[in-house]
């Protein structure tokens, strides 16, 4: 399956017709729900003012979105960093571990460190390592990861966080790694370079889930 969003020479002459300000979402972005008007209210940076100097991720504009190289990304039918058709559903392993990440997300604790791209960062994490391994349920994870990603942060802050680490793909921790939810995947010895690139491609396939392109 090619991807899904359009090609950046699509997107150029709308931006280009656009203001300054980030424009998200659209009405058809695929899989994920767009978020309840709870979910927005109790993003981690709900009410507080933007501060680009201690918080730089928060200057990432849609121009910065563009800028991703969406057209050299792996596809998402194929074995790196893949993401299953909309219609497709995780049967027997697959599915259960889906669902036990799904129900650990909410008390995970990589999930909720202080620093809002490290925690999306450890979010992505759980994707490349999985993918890395080839587990199963590797191609299923995306759309549950990101359902719950927008219940944590509104579309703004997650397409700028998401830019923010595609652009910046080797900063942060990977200790994340040596959680036991992971360990639960069964996963061969991991080469922490090869998941921290996975994480890369996840990071800029998924900022164009969100904005909807």
């Amino acid at each position: 399956m090619n991807p899904s969003w359009r090609s950046l020479s699509a997107v150029l002459p709308l931006l280009l017709g656009l203001g300054s300000g980030v424009t998200l979402r659209a009405e058809s972005a695929p899989v994920v729900p767009a978020p309840t008007a709870s979910a927005t209210a109790t993003s981690p940076a709900a009410g507080k003012p933007a501060d680009n100097a201690k918080e730089p991720w928060r200057a990432m504009t849609k121009f910065n979105f563009a800028a991703l190289p969406i057209g050299d990304m792996p596809p998402d039918d194929g074995n790196i960093a893949p993401i299953a058709d909309a219609d497709a559903k995780p049967v027997g392993l697959a599915a259960n571990l889906v669902k036990m990440v799904e129900t650990t997300l909410p008390a995970w604790a990589p999930g909720h460190v202080a620093d809002p791209v490290q925690r999306v960062r450890n979010h992505l994490f759980l994707l490349g390592a999985p993918d890395f391994g080839q587990s199963p349920a590797e191609r299923f994870l995306a759309a549950s990861v990101l359902r719950y990603l927008l219940t944590q942060y509104s579309d703004d802050e997650l397409a700028q966080i998401l830019c923010w680490i595609a652009l910046h793909p080797d900063e942060g921790t990977d200790t994340v790694l040596d959680d036991k939810l992971l360990k639960e995947f069964g996963l061969p010895k991991l080469d922490r370079a090869e998941v921290r690139l996975r994480t890369y491609y996840y990071a800029v396939k998924l900022n164009r889930w969100v904005i909807g392109w």
